[in-house]
């Protein structure tokens, strides 16, 4: 197997990830909604692997328009494939954020790291059958190496929300 032929040489890789993540900030603008606040409230639903499933499948509808905008690089990409392979890529930050007791700042790094991955190499079929095979793996040691109760408040550490729930509000007096 040989190094794929990269834009640019190795020694130039840090000022290229830095140069990428200022070009890229979909991952600091997602990361607080996607595992922040969706990601806590599905957990109070089900169990973080379902709410990974879950919250992989709209986290891929909403990156559906992408596909059809010829200068982006999902546009070459086939959708059902990437699916499965976003899916196994948001059960692995899901399992990460609760072993970190809801790192974001963690998740902004994993998104990037995932994001500049599809800049250096060819994002083909076999590359999101490997990354997806990979996460899975991942997820699987990460939630029996350290298990952690899933966090179900948005954005841990901030002050608990004034959230009324529907109960609440039926048993009202009116």
């Amino acid at each position: 197997m040989s190094v794929p032929n990269l834009p640019f040489s190795w020694y130039s890789f840090i000022p290229f990830a830095i140069y990428y993540v200022l070009d890229d900030p979909g991952p600091l603008g997602e990361e607080g909604g996607w595992r922040g606040f969706a990601l806590p409230l599905l957990q109070r639903r089900f169990p973080p692997f379902l709410a990974s499933i879950i919250l992989g499948a709209v986290w891929s509808i909403w990156h559906l328009p992408a596909f059809y905008i010829s200068t982006l690089n999902q546009s070459n990409l086939s959708f059902p494939v990437w699916l499965l392979g976003n899916i196994t890529l948001v059960t692995f930050m899901a399992y990460a954020y609760n072993a970190t007791r809801g790192n974001i700042p963690l998740m902004i790094v994993i998104h990037w790291t995932y994001n500049l991955a599809g800049v250096l190499v060819p994002m083909d079929s076999y590359y999101f059958a490997a990354y997806g095979v990979l996460f899975l793996i991942a997820a699987l040691l990460l939630s029996r190496l350290r298990p952690a109760t899933p966090v179900v408040e948005p954005i841990p550490g901030w002050p608990q929300s004034t959230h009324v729930s529907p109960q609440t509000v039926a048993h009202a007096p009116c």
